[in-house]
């Protein structure tokens, strides 16, 4: 009997202090959300360290390399929408045989590298551009 008493009260007890503590928000983009030109380049360099450390063939921590690819592979999962959603809405054709990541990285990293101006602007916009730039529209009458 003491001892479920002495059980319960401590229940009571965590169960107090646990609404009492302050609520952690939860957080929904590892590293930050990509909403501008510098957050998408940030992320994309990570990308860029990971191919420098692979042909070096250096290893860093295992905590470093892990960030490192959660950044890449978070950017490649932007970019891979931002053109899937352009290609919808008709902005841009890919051309035969499609395109890489390797090369849609580039692409908007290209951009980004020679437009550091324009960084502040929605990442979404930029991306784009640079795949307005990168891979421009056939035109379907040929050269004249």
């Amino acid at each position: 009997m003491k001892r479920t008493r002495a059980i319960s009260i401590f229940l009571l007890l965590a169960g107090g202090a646990a609404l009492l503590a302050k609520p952690q928000r939860a957080q929904s983009y590892p590293f930050g959300p990509i909403r501008t030109g510098n957050d998408l380049f940030e992320k994309l360099t990570a990308c860029d360290t990971i191919t420098r450390n692979a042909l070096r063939q250096t290893q860093p921590s295992t905590d470093y390399n892990l960030q490192l690819v959660y950044k890449c592979s978070y950017a490649d999962g932007y970019l891979n929408g931002v053109m899937d959603m352009y290609q919808g809405i008709g902005g841009m054709k890919l051309p035969e045989g499609g395109v890489s990541e390797a090369q849609v990285e580039n692409a908007v990293m290209l951009y980004l590298k020679t437009h550091p101006e324009m960084r502040d602007r929605p990442a979404a916009a930029l991306a784009m551009q640079a795949f307005k730039e990168a891979f421009p529209p056939k035109d379907p009458e040929g050269p004249k």
